[in-house]
């Protein structure tokens, strides 16, 4: 069995094939791959597209698990609304647990930063939710009349700033790292033996700034969950 795992996201769309736990290959764009043999797909959708990823699937006959609060987990939810917990963040929190055991914190970097505890006895407490660094950037150029887009992140963000690209840069950047490391804090008052796991597309850019121990950065941990409820929730 071959495993599709399609993340339908704010700005692309994203799939990745998995056969026994293994990405196989990974791809962007609404275009499904040329598929042999039996095959079963999972979908995470955070943004408004998809229709033609989601039309592909329906002509070829690949059944779909719409991963939710509903469907077979590997955690308890003790999460005050699960209708309204996104899906990636299931998903995220799935593929936490298959890295490792105990209590654990997920951070996503991605248009927004979501953070997500699972804690040792596999009970998914929430997070928190924050504007992601792209959200930063474009409030801050957006909301005033005299800030500049900035350039690309430089290799080494300078505090104190000189200038006002290295500004922005470190409130934006350095802002953000410093948010998680004092949301690690908050959290391990409570659960001490918190593990850190980053992932997210501007999870790389925020790992040199974070001071806390980080256990692993997953690029691909969304699909490392989507696989594992796929393999939770069999096709009936």
């Amino acid at each position: 069995m071959q495993y599709l795992c399609i993340d339908i996201g704010n700005t692309r769309v994203k799939t990745a094939l998995c056969r026994d736990g293994r990405i196989l290959q990974s791809f962007s764009g609404d275009s499904l791959p040329e598929l042999t043999g039996p095959v079963r797909a999972a979908v995470v959708q955070t943004g408004g597209g998809g229709q033609k990823v989601r039309r592909q699937l329906k002509e070829r006959g690949i059944p779909v698990l719409e991963i939710n609060a509903g469907i077979r987990l590997p955690f308890r939810l003790h999460y005050g609304t699960p209708d309204t917990l996104g899906a990636d963040r299931i998903a995220l929190a799935a593929g936490a647990r298959q890295l490792a055991d105990g209590d654990l914190m997920v951070v996503d970097a991605g248009t927004c930063i979501t953070y997500d505890i699972i804690t040792a006895d596999n009970v998914y407490k929430g997070g928190a939710i924050s504007p992601g660094l792209q959200m930063r950037y474009r409030a801050m150029h957006e909301g005033t009349a005299a800030l500049p887009w900035p350039e690309p992140v430089p290799d080494e963000i300078p505090f104190p700033a000189t200038d006002t690209f290295n500004a922005l840069h470190a409130g934006a950047v350095l802002g953000a790292a410093a948010e998680i490391d004092g949301l690690v804090a908050r959290a391990r008052e409570t659960f001490p033996s918190l593990r850190l796991i980053i992932t997210g597309g501007d999870g790389k850019t925020l790992l040199k700034y974070i001071k806390n121990k980080i256990f692993a950065f997953h690029k691909n941990l969304l699909f490392l969950g989507m696989d594992a409820l796929l393999h939770l929730n069999p096709a009936e």
